[in-house]
């Protein structure tokens, strides 16, 4: 029997990603951690430590307050700290050493799913992780585009179509060689979000980002 200890974790969403480089990182982290056929990598099995974002820690059972059973009044992001941890949880369909599964169980209801016609489990997993991506940040934010040439290949319904994990990793190096140094701190813009409260959230980023940045607060950097 192998026992996983993992520390207190969060959904990925709360707080949501709050500027391209986060998305990056998020995309970038997941990624590069994904070399085993875990059949189910969908959004609700992928979590965060997010333990430097409250640093007066959550309640195991209601991460919207504190140990003290007291909403959070503020909530740092992932660029104030430097960044933050994924994890993939739930390996309870995940295989080893097998090229060929059967099966209909999953967060995601992919193409090729069957309980009679053995598919690849790798390509399952490139397909529901570009999902999560499709879903969580390129539906979500209007200036997301950036991995939408990325997304569309992890997601062919055609299983032979979609990348290999290090294939993915490669088109995602080759997008952010494309993407100049301006775009990676630019606030992500929600959809839908309008003048004024695009106004509204810009001024605030540009404010946070101004004093992380003269109090010599951790940056979470562009990457290498």
């Amino acid at each position: 029997m192998v026992l996983l200890v993992f520390p207190l974790l969060r959904r990925i969403t709360y707080p949501p990603v709050a500027s391209v480089t986060e998305a990056l990182d998020l995309v970038h982290q997941t990624l590069e951690s994904f070399y085993t056929n875990m059949n189910d990598c969908a959004f609700g099995n992928i979590m965060m430590d997010g333990r430097a974002l409250f640093p007066s820690q959550w309640h195991p059972q209601l991460a919207n307050i504190d140990l003290q059973n007291k909403s959070h009044r503020t909530t740092k992001s992932r660029t104030d700290v430097g960044g933050v941890r994924y994890y993939f949880t739930d390996f309870g369909l995940s295989t080893k050493g097998e090229h060929l599964v059967t099966g209909l169980a999953g967060l995601e209801d992919a193409p090729e799913l069957s309980d009679r016609i053995p598919y690849d489990p790798f390509k399952l997993d490139i397909y529901i992780l570009g999902m999560m991506f499709q879903r969580k940040i390129i539906d979500e934010f209007y200036n997301a585009a950036i991995l939408a040439p990325l997304v569309q290949r992890m997601t062919a319904r055609d299983p032979g179509n979609r990348p290999s994990a290090s294939e993915a990793q490669a088109i995602f190096r080759d997008l952010q060689l494309k993407l100049d140094i301006g775009p990676f701190s630019e606030r992500l813009i929600q959809k839908p979000e309008g003048t004024v409260a695009r106004a509204i959230g810009g001024s605030r980023y540009w404010l946070r980002g101004q004093w992380a940045r003269f109090g010599s607060k951790p940056q979470l950097p562009p990457f290498e």
